[in-house]
């Protein structure tokens, strides 16, 4: 009721469920399963495409380079080289400062899913 997800759960709408609870949707591929195991169980169907939903982020800090760290620019809303240097280090310790995060200029799972 808090966060008004009566709406999505009726129409079977998990990811966004999910992101209405969590903010985001990791683990959402482990949570289509047992959606839908409960569903069974309860006499009701449920079935979902396969995705990959389930975006797995890996750690990204001064000296990465890629698409996670472009990602993470692009996000800062900085310019997004795919190197991870000094300007990224501290356009992501101010965004950890004002986002109540660790502010350590390193991105791992849980602020890369915060952040995207």
């Amino acid at each position: 009721k808090e966060n008004n997800i009566n709406k999505y759960c009726d129409s079977n709408d998990i990811v966004r469920m999910t992101k209405r609870i969590n903010g985001g949707t990791i683990g959402l591929a482990d949570r289509k399963k047992h959606y839908a195991h409960a569903l069974e169980v309860l006499g009701g169907h449920v079935s979902f495409d396969e995705d990959d939903d389930d975006v797995k982020y890996s750690l990204v800090r001064k000296g990465s380079k890629g698409d996670t760290v472009k990602r993470l620019q692009e996000a800062l809303g900085i310019s997004a080289d795919g190197d991870f240097g000094p300007g990224t280090e501290s356009a992501l310790k101010a965004w950890q400062r004002e986002n109540d995060c660790t502010p350590d200029g390193i991105a791992g799972p849980q602020t890369l899913a915060k952040l995207f």
